[in-house]
């Protein structure tokens, strides 16, 4: 168990339903060197299920507080199925560049469910007309919270999937079958957040002046969102205030509080 830092609880508290925080990428697979010649959704889905003990990130989901007295926690997803986490698709019939780009739009709109671990790959097939790509090709389509993606872990997801050469070994598997951590209690919980709140041990800590540089209009953008008074929102958002401030002051001297975006540098586009 492990709790969000206040830079990616930000990242949950600023998520609303028409405006879901996820990323998407989108790469293409030449399944010609594959050991049979083609690959297919269960050879994927095993290969990920294999390495799953690689990153903690892919079996752990968010449990928030009450009124978000407190930034969310990770915690172990008793109930893990990697069948809603690794899908297929086919695109329909020509199968090329607009029909996969169709596609990857519809699904990166699609808000997560926060009672899952916040990632998704969803293998692409039917790229029939894509130039440039052998026949039988694929591509995967990974798409995860922002919150999860905080450069450490979505660069272990990345690389848990992925082998550094065509010849590498595969990975060890775990020392131990998996065995979910227990969850923690609601009481456990508001008194960790009671200890966050007069400074004890478990104590929040404001984000670096250079965690938000420029982006000014997140407060402001977020502040409308934010207005029920919850403890930790209200935390996550003052400490980006004043990084901005912070940051633009002693980036530039001159940089002044615009109506329509916060604190901004003279040099700003």
């Amino acid at each position: 168990m492990r709790q969000l830092s206040a830079n990616d609880a930000f990242m949950v508290y600023i998520q609303s339903p028409t405006t879901p925080n996820n990323m998407c990428g989108v790469q293409l697979y030449d399944p010609t060197t594959a050991p049979k010649g083609h690959v297919s959704f269960d050879d994927v889905r095993e290969h990920i299920r294999r390495r799953l003990h690689l990153a903690r990130a892919f079996r752990e989901k968010l449990v928030r507080l009450p009124l978000d007295v407190d930034h969310p926690w990770w915690v172990d997803d008793a109930d893990f199925d990697i069948d809603y986490h690794v899908r297929q698709i086919t695109l329909p019939a020509p199968g090329g560049w607009r029909e996969l780009w169709t596609e990857a739009a519809r699904i990166h709109s699609q808000p997560f469910d926060l009672d899952r671990p916040l990632w998704q790959i969803l293998m692409v097939q039917g790229l029939d007309d894509v130039p440039g790509t052998p026949a039988g090709s694929f591509a995967l389509l990974w798409r995860m919270h922002h919150a999860v993606v905080d450069g450490k872990a979505g660069f272990e997801i990345l690389s848990a999937a992925h082998d550094h050469a065509p010849d590498s070994a595969p990975p060890s598997p775990p020392a131990r079958p998996w065995d979910p951590a227990r969850p923690p209690s609601l009481r456990g919980l508001l008194a960790r957040a009671g200890m966050a709140t007069s400074g004890g041990r478990c104590g929040w800590r404001a984000p670096s002046a250079a965690s938000f540089p420029r982006w000014a209009g997140w407060r402001r953008a977020s502040a409308a969102q934010s207005s029920s008074g919850r403890p930790a929102r209200r935390r996550a958002l003052a400490s980006t205030d004043r990084s901005l401030r912070s940051n633009a002051s002693a980036t530039d001297p001159g940089s002044r509080c615009t109506t329509f975006a916060g604190y901004a540098m003279r040099s700003r586009v």
